[in-house]
């Protein structure tokens, strides 16, 4: 029996003209979702206090030294001892933004509803810069030889011994302890702190027998699940968040050219792979809240997607910061 072929008399609604592609007329259907770049939620900003600031662009704290004890003795006056004051300062001058600008037309033919989902995304985005931010000045303050009085002491700063040892999970266990062990002899309080370190560090030290073997630890991680909670005794994160370039302010867009010479990176602070974080390490002045606006300009015919916010931070306590480093 004779096989009847039509495929010759076919008819390709999706054919332009009867010739060509047979689904050159095809529409391409949206599905409505739009992805952003993959993000952590904010880690570093929630350990500390954004202290309003209006009416000026500086804001101080200050610090007091220890007092003097002294011998008494019957029939003499008590000797008098002095207390050193000092103080700090932060100072909020630059304010940072994300914009979009959207002409007319583009925003009636706009099948993504750009303009509704951008403030989403500039929160995001500032969120993560605000993190960055201030891991460089907790890494400020942990290199930070010397308190605001003589009686409080600088950071604490422990480095590997050799190129290399930041990958040997034995050096990386060693080097935590000698960081925290540091710490405690300057009384320094646990109360809501976190050592945060880098991916390589975070995954050394998931290999470190001594932190997730069950006969030094209780529940303290598990390897396969790759999670270990704590290290030196202090609750252990992990950030991709240090500045671990060097930044000399001379690149557009680089925290140190944004925020001027107090927020730069060295090659030192560039191998930064941990740092602790305390509440009390920085001050942190705000002196705009993170505020999102979409406005309508009549004269440019064009909408604006605008997410603004001035703050700045400052070393406070560096006896309260320590960090990391690797050797290069």
């Amino acid at each position: 029996m004779a096989v009847l072929d039509y495929s010759g008399y076919l008819n390709h609604p999706g054919q332009l003209n009867l010739a060509g592609d047979e689904f050159a007329l095809a529409i391409e259907k949206f599905d409505g979702r739009v992805k952003n770049s993959a993000m952590w939620a904010q880690q570093v900003a929630p350990f500390f206090t954004f202290t309003p600031l209006t009416g000026t662009t500086t804001m101080s704290n200050a610090s007091m030294g220890n007092a003097t004890i002294s011998k008494v003795t019957g029939g003499v006056e008590p000797s008098a001892g002095t207390v050193e004051m000092g103080r700090q300062i932060v100072t909020v001058e630059t304010p940072i933004i994300c914009r979009t600008i959207i002409s007319m037309l583009e925003d009636v033919q706009d099948r993504l509803s750009v303009r509704s989902r951008l403030p989403e995304n500039y929160g995001r985005e500032i969120q993560k810069h605000e993190d960055r931010v201030l891991l460089v000045k907790a890494v400020q303050a942990a290199r930070t030889a010397s308190g605001p009085v003589s009686d409080i002491p600088g950071g604490t700063v422990k480095t590997y011994s050799a190129a290399g040892d930041e990958d040997d999970p034995t050096a990386a266990q060693n080097l935590v302890l000698s960081l925290t062990r540091a710490m405690d002899e300057k009384e320094v309080p646990r109360d809501n702190a976190m050592l945060m370190v880098d991916p390589e560090t975070y995954y050394t030290l998931l290999q470190a027998d001594k932190l997730l073997n069950a006969d030094y630890n209780l529940g303290n991680g598990d390897f396969a699940s790759v999670k270990i909670f704590r290290a030196g005794n202090f609750p252990l994160m992990m950030t991709n968040r240090f500045q671990q370039t060097v930044d000399d302010g001379t690149t557009a867009g680089t925290i140190g050219n944004l925020y001027g010479s107090e927020y730069l990176t060295d090659a030192t602070g560039a191998n930064v792979k941990g740092c602790i974080i305390t509440n009390e390490e920085l001050m942190v002045a705000e002196a705009i809240p993170l505020t999102p606006k979409v406005w309508w300009s009549d004269q440019l015919l064009c909408w604006f997607i605008d997410a603004f916010k001035a703050f700045g931070a400052a070393v406070d306590r560096a006896d309260y910061a320590g960090a990391l480093f690797k050797t290069t």
